[in-house]
């Protein structure tokens, strides 16, 4: 049934302060729950927020179930609110905390986001130790380059023959191996 513009705009103050309370009401529990964390949100809404525990920070959004669907007659009836944690990936869902007749589970809330925030964490530490490992090869391959100028011309692949041998994941000592090797067989079979 179509509502009234008067109707509309009481409704839409309920939702908005349903709302605010709901975000107050999370960043009071989380902080109960991780009294050790320092806990803030970063560029809150009325629909999504991010939590900052220990620097660290979560995308959590509050939505609302529509029943029916957006622009169905069905879809004025007051819907379900549930707490999204995590950004979007793309090929898994994100998990949700669905409000109930007694409100939100706010331990099962406080998981969810504390179990965001170490992927997100762990994500951070792989990803540096990644680059770490990167730059420590470039300086290896910088400094063979230094002692052995020569091998510069040769630096993604080595072809011996019909033989194409990638550089890509080996060590330094065995790069020097192989083209220590195609520069012994210069004049050879190889050619």
């Amino acid at each position: 049934m179509l509502r009234s513009e008067q109707e509309r705009i009481e409704r839409g103050k309920k939702d908005t302060a349903h709302r605010k309370a709901s975000w107050d009401a999370l960043l009071k529990q989380l902080r109960l729950s991780n009294p050790t964390q320092k806990i803030v949100f970063r560029e809150r809404s009325e629909y999504r927020a991010y939590v900052v525990a220990d620097g660290t920070a979560v995308e959590v959004r509050l939505d609302r179930e529509v029943p029916g669907g957006r622009g169905s007659w069905y879809s004025d009836r007051d819907g379900r609110y549930y707490f999204t944690v995590g950004g979007y990936r793309r090929h898994t869902t994100r998990p949700r905390a669905v409000e109930k007749k007694t409100g939100f589970d706010w331990a099962r809330i406080a998981q969810l986001v504390e179990e965001e925030r170490l992927r997100a964490v762990r994500d951070t530490e792989s990803q540096n130790a990644l680059d770490a490992q990167q730059k420590a090869a470039e300086v290896a391959l910088k400094a063979l380059y230094r002692r052995r100028p020569e091998l510069k011309n040769n630096e993604v692949t080595v072809t011996l023959g019909h033989i194409e041998v990638s550089l890509r994941g080996i060590s330094v000592e065995q790069l020097e191996a192989v083209l220590d090797g195609l520069h012994r067989t210069k004049g050879g079979p190889w050619e």
